[in-house]
């Protein structure tokens, strides 16, 4: 089973560091590539065939340069990324963020948690935005 490429973007390195060691621990076989910067993230995306693009991408929101829904807002009316589900993980639960995120397309809000069990528990649950795996689907 091929489950593709995961895209993650976060500034914070040690927040990179515990999703990739939580996907590992989940046992995806995925490809992940990383960016701490948005604008670079997006400058990948604009150049790259529809059938390279990633399966999923988890964005956070609060990164200096470009904000994670201004990049929400810039792939939103492009249509090859109607199909790709971009999730928001940030450390920001308040309202209008989490609502300004669903109104800019993204697929999912998640609140970071503290921890790499809490992490791979998010991840698991995640896993159903960049899987094949019926299994990913049932929370298994």
């Amino acid at each position: 089973m091929s489950v593709g490429r995961l895209l993650i973007i976060d500034d914070n390195l040690g927040d990179l560091v515990l999703f990739e060691t939580a996907l590992e621990q989940v046992g995806d076989a995925i490809s992940v590539h990383t960016y701490t910067d948005a604008s670079a993230a997006l400058a990948e995306l604009d150049v790259c065939p529809r059938e390279e693009l990633p399966r999923a991408i988890l964005l956070d929101l609060n990164m200096p340069g470009l904000h994670g829904h201004e990049f929400l807002e810039r792939v939103q009316d492009d249509e090859r990324f109607g199909a790709v589900p971009i999730v928001v993980m940030s450390s920001s639960s308040i309202p209008s963020d989490v609502e300004r995120s669903f109104a800019l397309g993204a697929r999912d809000h998640i609140t970071k948690r503290v921890g790499i069990a809490a992490i791979r528990e998010v991840m698991r649950g995640l896993r159903h935005h960049w899987s094949d795996d019926p299994e990913a689907t049932s929370g298994t």
